[in-house]
């Protein structure tokens, strides 16, 4: 496969414009290590997730840093190493821990609500209108069958198919 000589749809040029700048320097609280994964809520807040730092920050529409969830370790409300997360219509804030293999809850000012031990590796999530979780998990077994994760909050767990071979989630119910 080559590339032809000449865009087949023509050039295109386009100008970034500074809108909105987070994390400036002066500011020690919302200095990022290893920003990962960005979230909006409902009120327009902003949701930085920073792995390596084992954090995530929450920022008002106007860049205005308003507090940290989490930190390292293995206790209730803390990260081994969070991947992802999600924010709710609620505000609730849904975090996976990759290795910690859970799922941490907080609610919208970051105070811990619960952690659920998973036992499964989910690269992503998000989080629907009616408050169903998702996660896409991608481990699979010797055998190539699917690793299937059961009876998580206590409900039932139904998965589909998509066509790269990987397996969509859906944990059924309320948190």
């Amino acid at each position: 496969m080559k590339n032809p000589a000449e865009p087949l749809y023509g050039e295109w040029k386009f100008e970034l414009e500074k809108d909105l700048v987070i994390g400036e320097k002066e500011e020690e609280s919302s200095l990022f290590v290893s920003p990962r994964d960005v979230k909006i809520d409902k009120e327009e807040n902003i949701y930085i997730l920073d792995v390596r730092a084992y954090k995530i920050h929450k920022f008002s529409k106007e860049g205005k840093y308003l507090l940290s969830i989490g930190r390292k370790g293995e206790g209730p409300g803390e990260f081994v190493q969070a991947s992802n997360f999600s924010v709710d219509t609620n505000g609730k804030i849904y975090t996976f821990d990759i290795m910690g293999y859970r799922l941490t809850i907080f609610d919208s000012n970051g105070k811990f609500i619960k952690q659920i031990k998973i036992g499964k590796f989910i690269d992503s999530s998000s989080v629907d209108k009616e408050g169903r979780i998702f996660g896409l998990i991608s481990n699979w077994d010797e055998s190539g069958v699917y690793l299937l994760l059961t009876e998580v909050f206590e409900k039932t767990v139904t998965l589909e198919r998509s066509l790269q071979r990987e397996w969509m989630v859906s944990l059924s119910g309320r948190t």
